[in-house]
């Protein structure tokens, strides 16, 4: 299927908000869409929460990177 929208996430240290917005996403918006999650080194459960996702849901990818900045 062809992905219609594709939402990028830039997070750091937003473990505790990053379900809700992922689930709120899911709850508003339709299926064919792709979910970019980019990890800017975070310390906190951000990759845990973020792999959990990219697992269980085939339109979402994690990526990770480090220290690079919301610029990039």
């Amino acid at each position: 299927m062809k992905k219609n929208l594709t939402i990028a996430i830039c997070t750091f240290n937003r473990a505790n908000y990053l379900k809700k917005c992922l689930d709120s996403l899911f709850r508003q918006i339709q299926t064919n869409i792709e979910i970019l999650i980019i990890d800017n080194n975070s310390s906190d459960n951000t990759a845990l929460v973020s792999k959990y996702y990219s697992t269980n849901y085939k339109n979402i990818k994690y990526v990770f990177v480090k220290n690079i900045g919301l610029s990039y």
